[in-house]
């Protein structure tokens, strides 16, 4: 074995010749006959690798004074190492070799390489790297610092070119990147590292335990200056990982552990990139890479290891990185300036002890050197803290809003505590607060790195905050200070009608009055209303929204961009109006949910308003409309409309789209409503070219001038629409409690069901009158059933219980059953078909018709044609279950009255008698007739059986 005499520096050929001083062993040599033949990096596997994990987001945005915050002032820019770098990185897989030093500290000492088949893991080829990597050594160097026996330490380097080429020389087509040798574990490996044949100089196995001690480094030199070790110019290629894009990479074939540490090659032609060119001459070797370790003396050099293997698995990195070592940590460490060599962007990897303060950094804090697969931890190099993931999730939060961010999701979510010994217990992590960017922001970050974080008032979207913090094991190791990024997104400016004077619009200090919420506001912004006392105090001056803007009350969830800021209020909604106006007043695609409308004047008015949204509102207006709205598209639920003596409609819809819905809550039949005295109809919904869909539920409507509910589609309208009145009571209208006109050249289809109609003192209106007026080839669909009609009994009434006309073109085809008429003024039920082409196509089944007495009237009048000139329509008849009494003591009523005038088609579903024959039919509809009643044939010329369509919706 060598003395410990230190003999003279032995150079390498490829670099200049330096002064050091060695304390056991000579300097090594890789085997010559290396120079002359390329090593392989045989590809590991076809597996692309996932990138990194994704950061998560908060896991709540929660409005409202933090239980604990630091209020005040910003200090400016925080004093960190700079934004962490946001590269997602990817590391891919290129192939799998052991690096063997032999011999180590003597004159002969060499390295070899050679892929790891050949030690039986399997390989497989790459298309992008079937033919491996060329290799070509050039330079290597060993020394000792220290006593054995008390800390001594050898520090061994090699260095290699790169050829972006296969092992036969043939050049490859495309360039590589940050080609990076990775350390990696496999079977053969000793003691849970990326060493094999760890062997002393005797041939035997060196001592398992020996391996974890042998850690890698950058390439280190002896300073004669200082008989220390310093940092090799050019060979600082060690480089650190998360802990997590290590694993990203997956495990190649093999392959039990892939270790957050390896070798990275540089262009030492170009230190701007570490690019490898694509298609490069056969002698071009654009890149080198030094592999340097360091390994312990032991107390008897015949322990020493004498030769062992590094596993690596060689990797392209889309990120461009830079790793302060240990060994350089201070105040003359040369990180920045390489980092500054490859570009303003290039990350800086530290470890716990570095003071770096520059750009980009990444605080890893440690690198797992040794263990088993998952978090085992046997070695490292650095502290007893990891970066478990790249990047610290970003905080979005919301402009005006306090973001409280749980400690999962919080400061410390990407860092892993490790014991200071295997079987130690885990140290604590801690979070300490330090800068915030922007003066008037407030921030307090908990010791288990949850946070609270309010911006500046009146920042929103397009403005980001960033933070500074640090993180400590609250022992040996504390990062130098950090920084994450804070983005706002969106803006909502908060009112509280009850919150005291001074407030400023965010979450934890409200504004007392919605017109100052409303005043600080721009376009795009969100209004929320807490409950305050729910009465109109401080909001009732009502409110003209801004172009996109919410308004958003405390009735339902506050949600932007996806995340719920606050849960709704269980004590209820808060309340606007306006003494002498609108209460609200629309822009351009405004959001209105969750809130009470009390107002005096028009609940909500609006004139191409581009899209409404509404949710959860409830609107009570007095002398004027709950809703006046024309040219603009719907996608509009309402929990209650309400209006009372309005000068003109109770509800008017005009030239409008989309959907309207009104819900009730099914309580009462005035749980969607009540619109009473109307000037003219209680709901209107008319226009010239639009029509929106409306269903209507749990209204009362009564006293309207004109119609109870006006649904009129006109003839420019090409939309397909849709009508439901359910649940509701209409009274006293002066004209039809319903009256559904569908024009136009869309389909349609209408549900009318489970209402009551009534009218005990106007004797003129009708109850249901549903009039198809289409010129084309429309088809009509609905559903009149559960009804109950009751007119006014006296010789003054004149209106219809239900009357289904076809005037024109199209199908309609109609379900009327389960209604209850009675005292009617003309017909129970009226059905024609008429003026036209058109097909009127009717179920009637279990629908009661009783006639006042001495009117003379008949209960369900069936008529095909009314003699307009030309007209050719279709009546078709499945009458089931009826009970439809007549006035027969006036000798003209009865039951039933059928007509059918020439040109025109009539079908009974189920008939077998002659086509002209009236006694047939007359004794065919008796005998669908539940109660008996007769029929009165004014005229038949050509009755037909047919099978009648029946909706379908």
């Amino acid at each position: 074995m060598n003395q410990l005499t230190p003999p003279t520096v032995q150079p390498s050929p490829a670099l200049p010749a330096r002064p050091g001083r060695f304390q056991h062993r000579k300097d090594f040599r890789l085997a010559l006959s290396l120079l002359t033949v390329p090593l392989l990096i045989l590809s590991a596997c076809n597996q692309q690798p996932s990138s990194a994990p994704v950061a998560q987001t908060p896991a709540s945005q929660m409005p409202g004074t933090p239980t604990s915050g630091v209020t005040g002032p910003g200090t400016g820019g925080p004093e960190t190492s700079g934004a962490p770098a946001t590269q997602t990185s990817e590391l891919r897989s290129l192939g799998l070799m052991r690096v063997t030093f032999n011999r180590i500290g003597e004159s002969d000492a060499s390295a070899v390489a050679e892929p790891l088949a050949s030690s039986g893991i399997s390989t497989q080829a790459l298309s992008d790297a079937a033919g491996g990597i060329q290799l070509q050594p050039v330079a290597s160097g060993s020394f000792v610092l220290g006593t054995r026996g008390a800390g001594g330490t050898r520090y061994l380097y090699a260095t290699f070119k790169v050829r972006n080429a296969s092992a036969a020389g043939t050049a490859y087509a495309s360039a590589r990147t940050n080609l990076t040798l990775l350390a990696v574990g496999t079977p053969a490996t000793v003691n849970s590292t990326a060493l094999s044949s760890v062997m002393k100089f005797d041939g035997s196995p060196a001592s398992p335990a020996i391996a974890p001690l042998i850690l890698p480094t950058h390439g280190m030199t002896f300073n004669r200056s200082t008989d220390g070790a310093s940092v090799l110019s050019g060979a600082e290629d060690l480089q650190v990982f998360s802990e997590g894009e290590a694993a990203a990479l997956g495990l190649a074939s093999g392959v039990t552990r892939v270790f957050p540490y390896g070798f990275v090659v540089r262009n030492p032609a170009t230190p701007s990139a570490r690019t490898l060119s694509a298609n490069p001459a056969a002698a071009q070797f654009d890149g080198e890479v030094t592999v340097a370790m360091k390994l312990p003396l032991q107390a008897s050099a015949t322990d020493d290891p004498f030769s062992f293997s590094l596993n690596v698995e060689a990797v392209d990195d889309s990120v461009t990185r830079v790793t302060e070592s240990p060994e350089e940590q201070g105040a003359v460490s040369g990180v920045t300036t390489r980092a500054a060599a490859l570009g303003g962007s290039t990350q800086v990897a530290t470890l716990c002890g570095t003071i770096y303060s520059g750009n980009n950094g990444v605080f890893v804090g440690s690198a797992t050197t040794a263990g088993g697969a998952g978090t085992d931890r046997l070695a490292h190099i650095g502290g007893n803290l990891a970066l478990g993931t790249l990047n610290l999730p970003t905080y979005p939060v919301f402009g005006n809003t306090a973001a409280v961010i749980p400690p999962a999701t919080g400061l410390l979510s990407n860092y892993v505590a490790y014991p200071a010994t295997p079987a130690g217990p885990p140290p604590t992590l801690v979070a300490v607060a330090g800068t915030r960017s922007t003066a008037g922001s407030t921030l307090n970050v908990n010791p288990d790195g949850g946070f609270s974080f309010t911006p500046k008032v009146g920042e929103g979207s397009g403005n980001t905050d960033t933070i500074g913090y640090t993180v400590s094991d609250a022992a040996n190791c504390t990062s130098p200070q950090l920084s994450t990024s804070v983005p706002i997104t969106g803006r909502v400016w908060y009112a509280q009608n009850t919150a005291a004077p001074g407030g400023d619009g965010r979450s934890g200090s409200p504004f007392q009055t919605l017109a100052a919420a409303a005043g600080a506001s721009s376009a795009g912004d969100t209004l929320y209303l807490f409950r305050g006392n729910g009465a109109t105090t401080n909001q009732a001056g009502g409110i003209t929204l801004k172009t996109n803007q919410r308004l958003i009350g405390s009735g339902v969830p506050l949600t932007l961009g996806g995340a719920t800021l606050l849960p709704p209020d269980a004590a209820g909604t808060p309340t606007l109006g306006n003494s002498g106006g609108n209460a609200v007043t629309l822009a351009t695609g405004n959001e209105i949910s969750g809130l009470t409308i009390s107002t005096s004047g028009t609940g909500i008015k609006g004139s191409g308003f581009g899209i409404l949204t509404t949710s959860a509102v409830s609107v009570a207006s007095t002398g004027g409309p709950a809703l006046d709205l024309s040219t603009g598209v719907l996608a509009a639920t309402f929990s209650k409309l309400s209006s009372s003596n309005s000068t003109g409609n109770g509800v008017s819809l005009v030239d409008t789209s989309g959907a309207l819905t009104v819900s009730g809550d099914g309580s009462t039949a005035s749980s969607g409503g009540v619109i009473s005295n109307a000037a003219a109809s209680g709901v209107s919904v008319t226009g010239t070219t639009a029509m929106p869909n409306l269903s209507l539920n749990w209204m009362n409507i009564s006293a309207s001038k004109l119609f109870g509910v006006a649904y009129q589609v006109p003839a420019g309208s090409a939309a397909t629409t849709s009508l439901t009145l359910s649940n509701s009571a209409l009274s006293d209208n002066t004209a039809n409690h319903v009256q559904v006109n569908l024009g136009g050249a869309g389909n349609a289809t209408y549900t009318l069901s489970n209402n009551t109609l009534s009218n005990p003192t106007t004797g003129l209106t009708g109850g249901i009158e549903v009039v198809s007026n289409h010129t084309g080839t429309a088809t009509n669909q609905g559903r009149i059933v559960g009804n109950t009609v009751t007119l006014k009994s006296d010789a003054s009434g004149a209106g219809n219980g239900i009357s289904v006309y076809v005037n024109g073109a199209g199908v309609s085809a109609v379900q009327l059953s389960g209604n209850t008429v009675r005292n009617f003024g003309t017909y129970g039920i009226d059905l024609a078909a008429q003026q036209g082409s058109g097909t009127l196509a009717a179920t009637i089944s279990g629908n009661a018709i009783n006639t006042p007495a001495a009117q003379g009237l008949e209960g369900m009048r069936l008529n095909s044609g009314n003699a307009t000139a030309g007209e050719s329509a279709t009546l078709c008849l499945n009458l089931n279950a009826n009970t439809s009494a007549g006035n027969n003591a006036s000798g003209q009523g009865g039951g039933y009255v059928v007509r059918q005038r020439a040109g025109n088609t009539y079908q009974l579903q189920g008939y077998v008698g002659g086509a002209t024959d009236a006694a047939a039919v007359k004794s065919f509809i008796q005998s669908r007739e539940q109660g008996g009643n007769t029929a009165r044939i004014r005229a038949v010329t050509s009755v037909t059986n047919a099978t009648c369509a029946t909706p379908t919706f």
